[in-house]
């Protein structure tokens, strides 16, 4: 709303109840308003004054000035100097009453009437009383004699025109109907007369035009000839601005003239409906309803493209008062003014919004748009920039006070298009809890620009959001620490995520600064509240990514927090995280160091499973399948991408999903397993977990029993394999088969067995293998085991490779095309094999002196390449044709010999495949029809098909040879997968990067949109040609892209096979070397009392001699050992001083015999004097302490003391 009303007789003279306004008259200019009412009462009410000061009022009765004419006034007007007032009398006299006679007033003097005298003017009619009362009256001056006229209708429809200078009728003129209202229409060069009858029907009557006067213009006048202009239901006036403004009263808008030919309008704009009378204003349009109501529209100036107005109710409903007319206010204000004249008064209209206030409200209804903004700058000479900021801040403070945000977008937009300064847009939104509402824009910004300044914001703007939606604190984080890794540079805002509880985001930024390592050190140092035990492996990957040399001395405040939290870490390679900073900072800090590094080592000695670790393999954290990808993320848990479905997405299938996929993205799911995994094995429809106690699960569609599980049915959850194997070392998921090796190198396949793959040598019958079952035909221990498509090869410890199941496209490597191979047999390999893989129709094998062989082939690549031989025949034989029918000297045959003819049959056998790779290979791994293997030094190759851009290297070219990885650089590899047509990989700080088709959103990254064009591929047959539609080409990841929400696991260089009972114990007894001799028993208590050993102190001469100490301090802190232990340690002690009893069973103390003396009063012990010789006789003693509590039996105490 912005306006309100006042009522203008401030006086207090106010009308009384049963008196009404008659008529009005004004004039307004710039700096002076005038304004005289008529009421029924026969008075004059004058208001006047100058803009800005305080309005006089005066009323003046008119029988004071003319008794005869005291309630003959119909209606009045001033004269264009303002130096008379003209009374149109009932008679159809006109009575002029000088100005000097109602006001003190410097004007006037040289008017019409020069003394201050009345004056009155005969007008003669012959229509009766009733017909002769007047109804409208104005005066204007002539344009070309100068001379005032007074023009005035009756209700018999007579118009009459007075020279006021001759004070004489000039002319007189009869409308078709009785005459409700006539206005004057001025231009230069014309004026002409609007007239309005009672029923509403309009005529225009020229009275001057074309140079001629007043009397020349109505000689050709012939009022029977007269059109009307319109329909009854459009009304036209004029507006203060000299323009014609038609209401159209059914269509509910105005329309806006120049001229009076009325051809063209300037302007259109819709109104309320019932609108009945309406004034266009400079910046506002004022609009009278059903007789009592007003309404306003604010435009500042832009009616060109307002045709949808917006109208307003007053602040405060208008009085119920029948409103006559509006008379406008010329003023330099922002918001005009105007004066409502109703039939109780007069009523200003005053705005109720400061210019800011309004410009916010005018903006915001135009949906904050930036070309409004630009509009009103200019229009009111403001700086636009400082406009926009005013708007935003003006806006966002509405917002805050409603509560409505839903305009957020769009103000958000306005500073951003007014390029407002991020900080300064960031602080004006943060005041008013919106500063997250930029967030879209900033990282859109990024997205186009990754050196865009606006990146080092977006922590802020995150924090913002988790603010105002505290509920999506997941999500919130997920998407900044996908952000995070993406912008590698950005290292602000730490102080913040710890605020703020976003320790994932935390462990991404920490290691960016050494300022980040000495803020997080402080707040995990002095927070009062727990570390949180849910969120340990992010606290963990963020005390390992701290700076530790740059830390002060509070860093060993934080050792001592991380043996605190150190119970509520499950996993072993966080437990040895922490293992690996105690011993780092052990030199600065030795007895926090020492506390945690013992502590650390328990753990990992309860941790380890029962079997040799060493038979377990080097972790799997990676692993692609056809469709999908699983990782082991640092927290040890399974997580997984994409779906289980084989090969690529066909061409319906394609443009089903036309424009979705790339922007798509699957989030990683986990997968639920018992125990910790530390290997998993995807195949095309089913994965395999590997758990650190050897133990394996798996899950997915089964259909095949590649499951293992006994059955055929869908597993959803991951259930356990079992099977006549001890703890298996080594799992491979294939096709639809699967394959382990346990401990004692024995491999066991279960799945899919058509093509003989299991190896089980089973030719009568190809019934699938639901539970593993041992390949027998092997009988060297096996190391190394992959699953192709439909075959399955195998290293055994002696270095050789064996393969059965499906040949036909050299998967076997025998040189010759085999449909099927049920045994494994020997592959000729004349150097000795390390490494092995083959996952669909090739197979990969690398020697101890680093040479790499491959056989087999992809049916695609065999196809292609008959297809080309098929073509190089035809060519040969059309141009041998030609020849002969044709021969030329010029020309000679190019015809190929029958060997270049052949089908190369070389994917049969084994073959080496060249390279240049210096560095020791220690993985390799196959893809459908590309290759990828890692060195020692953290590097990788690749090559073979790069069509949909899976070996990495940003195009789709071909690589017959293994070619580095250079992108991104810095990167320290640990492992590589391939799949179907993609390919994933692990670095050495656990980042997991994808590359390939993501048609299916495998690789968990959001792709580049394709072009959406389904392409024709002709192909000339035996029956003629025929096409061949081909689905427009997937959305692909060029190079190596960060999987923003995973971080693999990495095995930490601390690891706990390393830590033993020997090494352990080793490290306790050198802490007395330190010169703080009691850090060893400080370390001692600290790991007793959270962690009671048993035997395993016992076994230490050392150790436990010292152990008893201990009680001293805390009696509990053994409480983990039996009773025979205590009486063991207690053995090599004497004590200096009594202690706190040690209860001890009954039947331990009858097996003890005289080593000790005990008082069965109350159970304290202490070991016996090498002089006594009657240990029964001491027993029947009561102990000096506790003498007086001797009331009972020793048989009682016996039963009340027994554990």
């Amino acid at each position: 709303m912005f306006y309100k009303w006042q009522r203008e007789d401030s006086s207090g003279d106010l009308l009384r109840s049963d008196e009404t306004v008659l008529d009005f008259t004004f004039i307004s200019e710039r700096n002076f308003i005038l304004i005289i009412l008529l009421t029924s009462d026969g008075d004059l009410r004058i208001e006047y004054g100058v803009h800005g000061g305080t309005p006089k009022h005066k009323v003046v009765a008119i029988k004071d000035l003319a008794p005869d004419c005291a309630n003959a006034a119909a209606t009045l007007c001033l004269v264009p100097d303002a130096s008379c007032v003209a009374l149109i009398l009932i008679s159809g006299n006109v009575l002029l009453i000088p100005i000097k006679m109602l006001l003190d007033v410097p004007w006037g003097c040289e008017g019409i009437i020069a003394d201050n005298t009345l004056a009155l003017i005969e007008v003669e009619t012959n229509e009766s009383d009733c017909f002769r009362t007047p109804t409208s009256a104005l005066c204007y001056n002539a344009l070309y004699s100068k001379r005032p006229f007074l023009i005035y209708s009756n209700k018999a429809g007579q118009i009459f025109i007075i020279d006021l200078s001759s004070r004489k009728l000039s002319v007189g003129l009869g409308a078709p109907q009785s005459v409700h209202v006539i206005e004057t229409f001025i231009t230069s060069n014309s004026v002409h007369l609007l007239v309005t009858g009672f029923t509403g029907a309009q005529w225009i009557v020229p009275l001057e035009s074309e140079g001629r006067s007043l009397r020349e213009t109505l000689g050709d006048v012939i009022p029977s000839e007269l059109e009307q202009l319109h329909k009854t239901s459009a009304r036209l006036s004029t507006t203060q601005d000299g323009k014609l403004c038609l209401l159209c009263i059914d269509q509910h808008k105005v329309q806006l003239f120049d001229d009076i030919s009325m051809k063209q309008s300037s302007s259109e704009v819709n109104v309320p409906e019932n609108t009945w009378l309406v004034h266009m204003a400079e910046n506002t349009i004022f609009a009278i309803c059903q007789q009592t109501t007003v309404k306003t529209a604010v435009h500042f100036g832009m009616i060109s493209s307002f045709a949808e107005a917006s109208f307003d109710e007053l602040e405060t409903p208008f009085p119920e008062e029948r409103i006559l007319g509006i008379i406008p206010i010329a003023s330099s204000q922002f918001l005009p003014s105007c004066i409502v004249i109703s039939e109780k008064g007069a009523v200003r209209l005053l705005p109720a919004r400061t210019f800011d206030e309004a410009i916010v409200e005018f903006v915001a209804r135009r949906h904050f748009a930036i070309e409004i903004c630009d509009y009103l700058a200019t229009r009111f000479n403001h700086d636009r920039l400082k406009l926009c900021t005013k708007v935003v801040q003006h806006s966002l403070r509405n917002i805050k006070e409603q509560n409505n945000d839903s305009e957020i977008e769009a103000i958000t937009k306005l500073a951003l298009d007014a390029q407002v300064e991020m900080r300064a847009a960031i602080r004006i939104f943060a005041e008013f809890d919106a500063a997250d509402a930029l967030l879209p824009a900033m990282l859109s910004r990024c997205s186009m620009n990754a050196c865009d300044e606006s990146r080092h914001a977006v922590v802020e703007l995150y924090v913002a959001k988790l603010k105002r939606l505290p509920s999506a604190k997941e999500s919130i984080e997920n998407d900044l620490r996908a952000f995070l890794l993406e912008y590698t540079d950005v290292d602000e805002g730490v102080e913040s995520l710890l605020d703020n509880g976003l320790w994932s985001c935390v462990a991404v930024i920490v290691p960016r600064s050494a300022h980040n390592s000495e803020v997080t050190a402080k707040f995990l140092t002095e927070s009062k509240a727990d570390w949180p035990a849910e969120r340990a492996s992010h606290i963990v990957r963020i005390l390992a990514g701290i700076c530790w040399s740059t830390l002060p001395h509070n860093a060993e405040e934080l050792l001592a927090r991380m043996a605190y939290f150190l119970p509520h870490l499950q996993s072993t390679s966080h437990i040895a995280t922490f293992a690996k900073i105690a011993e780092e900072q052990m030199n600065r800090f030795h007895q926090a160091g020492a506390t945690l590094y013992a502590l650390c080592s328990l753990r990992l000695l309860s941790a380890t499973p029962s079997f040799n670790y060493a038979s377990l393999p080097s972790n799997l954290s990676l692993s692609c399948g056809s469709n999908c990808t699983a990782v082991i993320s640092e927290d040890e848990s399974v997580m997984f991408i994409g779906e289980f479905s084989a090969g690529s997405m066909k061409m319906k299938e394609a443009e089903k999903s036309k424009g979705t996929s790339a922007s798509r993205v699957a989030l990683p799911q986990a997968v639920q397993v018992p125990e910790r995994v530390c290997s998993v094995s995807c195949g095309t429809e089913h994965l395999l977990c590997l758990t650190i106690y050897g133990k394996l699960y798996s899950f997915g569609r089964n259909r095949f029993g590649e499951c293992g599980v006994g059955h055929k049915r869908e597993v959803n959850e991951a259930c356990r394999i079992r099977g006549p194997f001890d703890g298996v070392r080594v799992v491979r998921a294939g096709h639809y088969h699967s394959a382990l090796i346990d401990s004692n190198g024995r491999v066991f396949t279960w799945g899919w067995a058509l093509h003989g793959q299991l190896g089980h040598d089973s030719r009568d019958h190809f019934e699938d293998v639901t539970v593993p079952r041992l390949v027998e035909s092997l009988q060297d221990p096996i190391v190394a085991v992959s699953c192709g498509y439909a075959h399955t090869i195998f290293l055994s410890e002696a270095g050789k490779v064996y393969a059965c199941g499906n040949g036909g496209y050299g998967q076997l490597g025998c040189g010759e095309e085999v449909k099927k191979r049920y045994r494994p047999e020997l592959v000729e390999i004349a150097e000795r094999v390390k490494l092995i893989s083959s996952k669909y129709f090739h197979c990969l094998a690398v020697t101890e002196s680093h040479k790499i062989f491959q056989w087999g082939t992809s049916p695609q690549t065999l196809k292609m390449k008959i297809f080309l031989a098929k073509r190089v025949r035809a060519a040969n034989k059309e141009q041998q044709q030609q020849s002969s029918s044709s021969p030329s000297a010029s020309t000679t045959p190019t015809d190929k010999s029958p060997e270049q003819l052949e089908m190369s049959q070389t994917h049969l056998s084994v073959v080496q495949v060249e390279h240049m790779i210096s560095d020791e290979i220690i993985q390799i791994d196959a893809g459908y029809s590309h290759s990828a293997i890692v060195t020692k030094t953290g590097l990788i190759y690749t090559w073979g098909k790069g069509l949909e851009m899976q070996l990495g290297h940003g195009n789709k070219k071909e690589q017959e040879e293994p070619h580095q990885l250079f992108e991104p650089s810095a990167i320290v590899w640990r492992h590589v997968s391939c799949g179907f047509d993609f390919t994933a990989a692990v670095a050495n700080d656990g980042s997991v990067f994808v590359w390939g088709r993501n048609d299916k959103n495998q690789l968990g990254v959001q792709s580049a949109l394709s072009p959406q064009v389904t392409r024709k591929l002709i192909i000339k047959g035996p029956k003629g040609p025929r096409s061949i539609q081909i689905a427009a080409d997937s959305p692909c990841i060029a190079v190596p892209t960060r999987l923003p929400s995973v971080t693999a696991f990495v095995r930490s260089e601390v690891s706990s096979d390393q830590i033993n009972d020997a090494n352990f114990i080793h490290f306790l007894q050198s802490l007395d070397q330190h010169p703080n001799f009691c850090v060893q028993w400080t370390a001692i208590s600290t790991l007793l009392s959270n962690y009671p050993i048993g035997d395993l102190l016992l076994r230490d001469r050392k150790l436990s001699a010292q152990a008893p100490m201990i009680l001293s301090a805390n009696p509990e802190m053994l409480a983990g050992l039996s009773g025979l232990q205590k009486l063991r340690l207690l053995e090599k002690w004497q004590p200096e001083a009594p202690l706190y009893p040690m209860q001890i069973a009954q039947n331990d103390l009858q097996n003890v015999g005289s080593r000790v003396r005990y008082w069965s009063c109350c159970g304290s012990v202490e070991k016996c004097g090498s002089s006594r010789t009657s240990v029964i006789a001491e027993k029947r003693r009561i102990c000096s302490k506790c003498s007086d509590a001797w009331t009972s039996s020793v048989k009682s105490k016996f039963s009340k003391y027994e554990a």
